[in-house]
C-alpha cells in the first residue's frame, strides 16, 4: 500500500508540474489558428459580463457545460490559471482511477510522453473536458452502471466526438452479454456498433459536417502519408507492445477498445480523412487508460515510455505538421 501511494503522488506530482508549465506558455492571438487564444479571450468575456466574442458559443450545449466549468476561474480572471485547470482535465482520470504500482504508474506516464497529451492540454480544450467526462464513466461503471451512463451522457454534451466511442462504454458495462453475444451472432454486434455510430453523427449532423468542413480547410493540404503514419502510429505501437509483451494479461475490453478504435481510424481514413487526427486525439487516452487500470508489467511500460519519447522527438525536430506550433 506505501509503494502503490508513493506512485500515485508521484504522479500527481508530474501532472501538476507539467500544468503548470504549460500554463506558463505565451498565450496565442485571439486570431491564430491555436484554439487557447480563442478560449482565453471567451472566458474572458463570459466571467466579466461583457457582450462579444462568446455569445454565439452559448446556442451550443457544448460551450455552455465547458463555460460552466470554466467559470471556476471568473473569481481569479487570470488566464494563466484558466490554461492550468483546463490542462488538468486531461490527466486527472489518471490520477483519480489508473492502478497503484510501478507498471501502472509508467503506462500512465506514457500519455504524458505523447503528442496527443500536449495537444488536449493546449489547444482542444472543449475535447479534453469530454474526454475527462468519459473516461469518469468508464472508471465507474463496476460501481453504479446507472451513474456512469449519465455521465456518459454529459460527456457527450460536452464534445459530440465522444460519442462515437458510445459503443466501448456500452462493452465494458455489459460484457458478459457482449461476449455471448460475440460468439454466437457476431454480425449482430457489428450491426448494433455501426446503429449506435450513425445515430451519435445524425444526432450531430449540423455541427458534424461544418467542423468537417473547417478541419478540411486547414489540414486537407497537409494529410500526406507520412502525417497519417505519424498520427496512427502510437496506437498500433502501443498494441505491439502489449501483444508482444504483456499478452496474457491483455483483457477483453483492451482488445474491443483497440479494434474498434482501428474500425474509427479506417472509416475516418476513408470517408473523412479531414478529421481522422481527431479520432486518434480521443483514441490514444482512452486506450492507455484502460490499460492504465488493467495488469501490466514494468518492461511493457518502459517501452511505451521509449517509443513514445522517440515519436515525440521526431515531430519537435523534424515534422513540418507541428500540431502544437
Amino acid at each position: 500500500m506505501y509503494r502503490i501511494s508513493i506512485y500515485k503522488i508521484g504522479f500527481l506530482f508530474l501532472a501538476l508540474s507539467l500544468c503548470a508549465i504549460l500554463a506558463l506558455r505565451h498565450i496565442p492571438s485571439f486570431y491564430d489558428i491555436n484554439d487557447s487564444g480563442r478560449y482565453v479571450a471567451w472566458i474572458e468575456s463570459y466571467c466579466l459580463g461583457e457582450e462579444g466574442y462568446y455569445e454565439d458559443k452559448l446556442e451550443s450545449p457544448s460551450y455552455q457545460l465547458f463555460y460552466s466549468v470554466a467559470t471556476l476561474n471568473c473569481t481569479i480572471t487570470e488566464p494563466h490559471t484558466f490554461l492550468f485547470i483546463v490542462a488538468l482535465f486531461t490527466p486527472l482520470p489518471f490520477v483519480l482511477f489508473s492502478r497503484g504500482g510501478c507498471g501502472n504508474f509508467m503506462w500512465s506516464l506514457t500519455f504524458f510522453l505523447s503528442v496527443f497529451s500536449l495537444e488536449l492540454m493546449t489547444n482542444a480544450l472543449r475535447q479534453s473536458l469530454g474526454l475527462m467526462l468519459f473516461m469518469f464513466s468508464l472508471a465507474l461503471i463496476k460501481k453504479s452502471k446507472l451513474f456512469a451512463f449519465v455521465i456518459l451522457i454529459v460527456s457527450i454534451f460536452s464534445h459530440p466526438s465522444v460519442a462515437i466511442y458510445s459503443p466501448l462504454f456500452i462493452v465494458m458495462a455489459y460484457n458478459g452479454f457482449v461476449l455471448r453475444v460475440l460468439r454466437h451472432k457476431p454480425y449482430m454486434f457489428l450491426f448494433f456498433s455501426l446503429v449506435v455510430l450513425f445515430l451519435g453523427v445524425i444526432s450531430n449532423y449540423s455541427l458534424f459536417w461544418g467542423q468537417l468542413n473547417f478541419y478540411q480547410s486547414i489540414y486537407m493540404n497537409s494529410l500526406n502519408l507520412s502525417f497519417v503514419l505519424y498520427v496512427t502510429f502510437p496506437v498500433f505501437f502501443v498494441w505491439f507492445t502489449r501483444y508482444v509483451v504483456d499478452y496474457e494479461l491483455v483483457s477483453f475490453d483492451e482488445r474491443f477498445c483497440f479494434f474498434y478504435s482501428l474500425f474509427l481510424i479506417v472509416v475516418t481514413l476513408v470517408f473523412f480523412p479531414a478529421i481522422t487526427y481527431r479520432v486518434v486525439f480521443l483514441t490514444f487516452p482512452i486506450y492507455i487508460f484502460i490499460i492504465s487500470r488493467e495488469g501490466v508489467t514494468k518492461l511493457s511500460g518502459l517501452c511505451a515510455c521509449i517509443g513514445l519519447v522517440i515519436h515525440m522527438s521526431v515531430m519537435m525536430l523534424f515534422s513540418s505538421n507541428r500540431i502544437l506550433y
